[in-house]
């Protein structure tokens, strides 16, 4: 009897796994339960794709057997693709070009521009080294873009929504950056290496991931801006701006031209311990509009680390070796605002010798309309200090002591946007010399401007800390009006810095950890033993 009913209630749960496999093939749906839903189309990707007017396919070229740490790519890239293809009302189709054809398959990747890599590959039980295709690339009418490398699919829908929609725009907003007075170069110093000398300071990385968006040119502000420009992003000017360069920047914002300001406030050398302060002419122009970079430098418990070179135990004639300390003026920033579209879901970025800003100029400043949001602040354990000397050593350890009788400033803005519609920085006032008078705009239409008070964490030597170039590149789209990718580039945001505790607090969790599983063990055993005395006394 009890073998029939264990039989039956075996083909019971057989039918059930057989009638809802059946179902799944009829009705599909998964549920993404990762961070970020990193796995679901966003809204934006979902949009671009729906508003696609002309056909598109993308093909993608993915060898077999590329080895354990890219096999995975190729069923996540599938997956999105067909995400993509179903919102798009059939105007994107994709196809997964047959890798076994190896000698068509070899000739068609190279003409569409993906180049082979090396992989290594597990064959009859042996590890082998061979070459491998891992790309796709986008064809809409005449138009192509390869994607030559998915071996990381981290970003990639940030990439592939970019591409499409770069593909599908008749023009890209144009974006220039501000060049002519000591600002670090847009591209890599290429005589750098003939001449065995480390590369100048540069944005190449960020001015690499803009051009993936945006058409990227060089601006000078000599002449008027090039009106066609939307949005200048100015990083780190290291010499004094004439008065003829603010006019043409004031007039490019009064037609509603949008502006992305990194600036420091002393030029630092870290081998002299020196700060020379950066007079660049752009004090009061800031303060018209609501914002002032301080005169100071700003330290902060949450910081980096750089390290030092010792003698060996005082002896001059032992080999130096190097000790990592924490620099206090490399900054960790984590208090970004979550309700700020540009700074949402950021967790950390590090600044370098970043001074604060001052916003009080902003009420004198401000029109009807006009708003100024703070980005990024420090903690509550800063340290400010004014010129002319700075403390610019490293510190051993950051002991309760130093911490109450230096780093007592509280938290410190170092960062923020202002919106609105401003009068021109040259109402009332007399032209520069050689200013175009013609057009004149002594009011302006609505305006953004976003503010760092920093120009080292742009540039390529510190860039790729944190979410440096995720906060600069989010800056830019806020700038120019594209919002969605800020939200796709959000999803992949993975860096997670660690809180630091108060020392009792950690000792608290360290004798937790060591003691709480002992202790849990040893209540179990004893109400084990109890329940069986129980019932040894009861028989």
């Amino acid at each position: 009897m009890t073998n029939t009913k264990n039989r039956s209630n075996l083909l019971l749960v057989l039918a059930v796994l057989v009638a809802l496999n059946g179902a799944a093939q009829l009705y599909f749906g998964r549920a993404d339960l990762s961070e970020g839903k990193i796995f679901t189309l966003s809204d934006y990707s979902r949009q671009v794709v729906r508003e696609l007017e002309d056909p598109l396919l993308v093909k993608v070229y993915f060898s077999e057997d590329v080895g354990p740490q890219y096999n995975q790519n190729r069923t996540y890239i599938k997956d999105m693709l067909e995400d993509y293809r179903a919102w798009s009302h059939g105007n994107l189709q994709f196809e997964m070009v047959d890798p076994h054809d190896k000698e068509n398959f070899d000739a068609e990747a190279r003409k569409a521009g993906v180049q082979p890599v090396q992989a290594q590959v597990v064959e009859n039980d042996q590890i082998s080294v061979r070459l491998v295709y891992m790309g796709m690339s986008f064809l809409a009418g005449d138009r192509k873009e390869t994607l030559p490398f998915l071996g990381d699919v981290n970003g990639l829908e940030y990439t592939m929504t970019s591409t499409i929609r770069r593909l599908s725009s008749p023009e890209l907003v144009k974006v220039g950056v501000i060049q002519g007075h000591g600002e670090p170069g847009m591209e890599p110093d290429p005589m750098a290496q003939q001449r065995r000398a480390p590369s100048g300071p540069s944005i190449s990385t960020l001015t690499q991931l803009l051009r993936e968006t945006y058409t990227v040119e060089e601006t000078r502000l000599d002449t008027p801006v090039d009106p066609a420009i939307h949005t200048l992003v100015w990083v780190a000017p290291q010499e004094p701006v004439s008065e003829l360069e603010l006019y043409n920047l004031d007039q490019f914002l009064m037609r509603g031209g949008r502006l992305a300001y990194f600036a420091d406030r002393y030029a630092v050398d870290i081998a002299t311990r020196q700060a020379q302060p950066l007079e660049l002419n752009t004090d009061d122009f800031l303060a018209h509009f609501g914002v002032k970079i301080e005169q100071d430098l700003v330290g902060d418990r949450n910081c980096g680390a750089v390290t030092v070179r010792q003698q060996g135990g005082g002896n001059p004639l032992a080999a130096l070796f190097g000790i990592q300390m924490r620099y206090p003026l490399f900054v960790e920033l984590r208090g970004f605002d979550d309700e700020h579209p540009v700074s949402r879901k950021l967790e950390s970025t590090l600044v370098a010798w970043a001074s604060s800003l001052d916003t009080t100029a902003f009420a004198a400043a401000r029109s009807a309309g006009a708003v100024i949001r703070p980005l990024v602040s420090t903690s509550a354990n800063t340290e400010v200090q004014r010129g002319p000397n700075f403390d610019l050593e490293p510190v051993q350890q950051l002991t309760p002591e130093i911490l109450a009788s230096r780093f007592n400033a509280g938290p410190q803005l170092i960062g923020a946007t202002v919106e609105g519609s401003f009068s021109s920085y040259f109402a009332g006032r007399a032209l520069p010399e050689g200013a175009d008078a013609a057009g004149r705009l002594d009011a302006g239409a609505p305006t953004s401007l976003a503010v760092m008070a920093d120009g080292d964490f742009v540039q390529d030597s510190y860039s790729q800390q944190g979410d440096n170039l995720a906060l600069v590149q989010n800056i830019v789209d806020w700038l120019s009006q594209d919002e969605g990718l800020i939200s796709i580039r959000s999803k992949t945001i993975t860096s997670r810095p660690l809180v630091e505790l108060e020392p009792g607090t950690r000792k608290l969790i360290k004798w937790f950890n060591i003691l709480a599983v002992p202790v849990i063990f040893i209540l179990f055993g004893l109400v084990r033993w109890m329940a069986r005395r129980r019932r040894a006394g009861l028989a």
